[in-house]
């Protein structure tokens, strides 16, 4: 059995877990709604080049100017 977490560091001062979620669909959810909050408005790609849209299908963003990041990954439960 897996769980997905949502992870975010903001300007390098820690990683935080936002939440952990039983399954990939509830993750993507909870990471659409926190980069509607980060995802600045006028901005087509982040650092790495991707839309907003391959940023929630990979569940990954990076703003490298701000140094804003929020991935998601998948964990087994041990």
């Amino acid at each position: 059995m897996t769980i997905w977490i949502l992870i975010s560091d903001v300007c390098y001062t820690g990683v935080t877990i936002l939440g952990a979620y039983k399954d990939k669909a509830s993750c993507q959810e909870a990471f659409e709604k926190k980069l509607r909050d980060l995802w600045h408005k006028g901005t087509m790609t982040d650092s790495k080049g991707r839309t907003r849209s391959a940023c929630l299908t990979a569940m990954d963003y990076r703003d490298e100017i701000d140094m804003v990041y929020l991935w998601a990954k998948e964990q087994p439960l041990k």
